[in-house]
């Protein structure tokens, strides 16, 4: 037995405490009492796995490089103050990079991996509390209904990707569910989830026909009546049908609306909302082609065909909406200005998500 178990109440005292290089393959039970523990070092161990490592609620350095741990506990989302975690040579790292495509180390990215994890697990356990509890309350002596209603929470998990479409769900339920477990098909799950879909459609509409008329009043100020803004509103929801393209009016409702407000047509609107959205796309494509024709001064002997298919991939990890935006288009900017400096060497080595992250660091105080 370790030493550090005898210590008794003096446990909570230790912020420091090295395990490694030992036989160690699970946390012992007694490392909760460590309060006050903030650096764990368990490298070089046969540990298969961190469960209980988030009672340590200061911990802020863990080390398990070299270990056999294959995944981190969801609850480590609630380790508010941990900062740095070694996962070199770890199951873990190999699970973490072909699963969800983010690299040993990346602390932040796994973090925001396991906070969604931890959010799902949360309201799974909700959903399945309420069903059981509440919805098929009636069928609770109905032979393998705990384990129907617990199949029944993990596939209305799994249709739903998004956390906070599934939390929104998760509230409305018991409205949008059966009455019986047996009449929870496939068939009537979709339907259920289209049914869903179509109520989230209708409030985001409501939501943002209210964003549109205080955008349209804040252009045509004191130029149009609430009558006449209403009036536009109706006319732009008949032509603008998508709630992508009306979000897309309501950001950019000063460049797209015409000057004089007795010109608001809906059809209008639309050939207006379009061209923007053309413009954008034609400033992207522009982007893309002073990027690709810094990367023919770096390498040369790469077909230009190579050259712009790689320049797209590594603009895409700069777009964070389906139209061009003026962030990203002076980070492509700057990324051409600076290509000698942010790209490799060897044309092969070229990995879109690093040139992101070395341009975060070099225009950080841009």
């Amino acid at each position: 037995m370790p030493r550090f178990i005898r210590m008794g109440a003096m446990l909570n005292k230790i912020v420091r405490l090295d395990l490694s290089y030992n036989f160690i393959t699970a946390l012992p039970n007694e490392l909760s009492l460590m309060s006050g523990l903030q650096e764990l070092w368990l490298q070089q161990n046969p540990l298969a796995s961190l469960e209980g490592v988030a009672s340590l609620q200061n911990l802020e350095v863990l080390d398990i490089r070299s270990t056999r741990v294959e995944y981190f506990p969801a609850e480590m989302a609630t380790m508010k103050r941990l900062y740095e975690i070694d996962w070199r040579e770890t199951p873990a790292a190999l699970n973490l990079w072909e699963q969800n495509g983010i690299v040993a180390n990346d602390l932040p990215a796994t973090m925001a991996l396991l906070h969604e994890r931890n959010a799902r697990s949360g309201l799974e356990a909700a959903l399945l509390e309420a069903l059981a509890g509440v919805k098929f309350m009636k069928e609770a002596d109905t032979p393998g209904i705990a384990q129907r209603i617990a199949d029944l929470v993990r596939t209305l998990s799994d249709m739903y990707g998004n956390v906070d479409e599934f939390s929104l769900f998760v509230r409305r339920a018991d409205s949008l569910l059966p009455d019986k477990t047996k009449e929870c098909t496939p068939v009537n799950l979709m339907k259920v989830k289209e049914n869903f879909e179509g109520m989230q459609r209708q409030t985001t509409r409501k939501r943002l026909a209210a964003d549109v008329e205080i955008k349209l009043r804040a252009v045509y100020y004191d130029r149009a009546s609430r009558q006449e803004i209403d009036c536009m509103i109706e006319g732009i929801y008949n032509h603008v049908l998508s709630l992508e393209d009306i979000q897309h009016l309501v950001k950019y409702v000063a460049d797209i609306m015409p000057a004089k407000p007795e010109d608001v047509k809906g059809p209008l609107v639309w050939r207006n909302l379009l061209a923007h959205q053309a413009l954008l796309t034609e400033k992207r494509q522009q982007a893309v082609a002073t990027l690709c024709t810094s990367m023919q001064g770096l390498y040369p002997e790469q077909r230009p065909a190579d050259l712009q298919e790689k320049a797209t991939e590594v603009a895409a990890v700069f777009a964070v909406e389906r139209f061009a935006t003026k962030q990203e288009l002076e980070r492509l900017t700057q990324v051409s200005a600076e290509a000698s400096k942010l790209f490799p060497p060897d044309y092969p080595s070229i990995v879109p998500s690093d040139i992101k992250a070395a341009a975060k660091v070099m225009f950080k105080a841009k």
